[in-house]
């Protein structure tokens, strides 16, 4: 099967980092790709940019990923949020991904998100 054999030379290589999934059934290192995303969409006329992060892992390393689980790598914590996606040959995962800090669920100091409001929404907030 050649794409199984692409899947394996991709998260092989230097465009994979390692990490550790840690979900219902324990801790088990893995090969993730990281992807950065923004959505551009208007709220009210207002311009507004979110940061999005995409992970993703070989459903053979990761068979049933769920939105909870976690992903540590590079000493940054990823809490998996919505439901996972698997691609169209059924070998990888989508994971949408939000970092957190010790207690899952809240922002890590990195993600404050005040500079949307800086940005974005100030003039339409500013306008009512």
């Amino acid at each position: 099967m050649l794409a199984g054999i692409v899947v394996e030379q991709v998260f092989g290589s230097a465009l994979a980092v390692s990490a550790t999934y840690r979900g219902a059934t324990g801790d088990a290192p893995v090969r993730i790709i990281r992807r950065h995303g923004t959505a551009d969409f208007t709220f009210d006329g207002a311009p507004i940019s979110a940061g999005s992060t995409i992970v993703r892992v070989r459903r053979a390393d990761v068979p049933n990923p769920a939105e909870g689980d976690r992903i540590d790598f590079d000493g940054t914590s990823f809490l998996v949020q919505g439901a996972p996606r698997l691609s169209a040959g059924g070998l990888v995962w989508d994971l949408g991904c939000v970092p957190f800090g010790p207690d899952p669920g809240t922002l890590a100091p990195w993600e404050d998100r005040s500079c949307v409001y800086e940005t974005a929404l100030a003039p339409w907030v500013e306008a009512l």
